[in-house]
């Protein structure tokens, strides 16, 4: 092969690739080899850990809406409020320009979360203004 094909297909071979990082790797210490026998058994308990993560997160909201319950219900939509449209910053901050998020501006984005979270805030009022004339009408209907 000539110089240039083998520095073109050089990119693929693997041996190379190993020589060229023992040459410019410094020698582990006794942190870095304690650290990565460390990670190594933690490694086989990732399922474990990603179990335990998502009990505590479903844990973390059922407290937060507990929490926010307690303070009433301007107190409620508040904090629930800020918790989605925080969680929905966030996700959009992570994602970038994907295709979901990156077809409108971010002013858009943000009054549109925010007048669809007042629409179902209010179909929410409706739903109990509702039940509470059906249940004051009860008594009269079968009194």
């Amino acid at each position: 092969m000539s110089g240039s094909e083998d520095n073109k297909h050089s990119y693929f071979d693997v041996e190379k690739f190993r020589r060229v990082l023992a040459e410019t790797s410094k020698p582990m210490g006794k942190w870095g080899r304690m650290f990565r026998r460390i990670t190594a058994s933690l490694d086989a308990m990732q399922g474990l850990f990603i179990f335990m993560l998502m009990t505590l997160l479903g844990l973390g909201v059922l407290g937060l809406v507990v929490v926010s319950a307690m303070l009433g219900p301007f107190g409620f939509l508040i904090i629930m409020g800020c918790t989605i449209g925080g969680v929905g910053l966030f996700v959009e901050r992570k994602a970038g320009k994907s295709l979901q998020f990156g077809d409108y501006d971010f002013l858009r984005r943000t009054l549109a979360t925010t007048i669809a979270f007042v629409m179902v805030i209010g179909a929410l009022f409706v739903l109990l203004f509702l039940s509470q004339q059906v249940f004051s009408l009860l008594p009269h209907i079968f009194g």
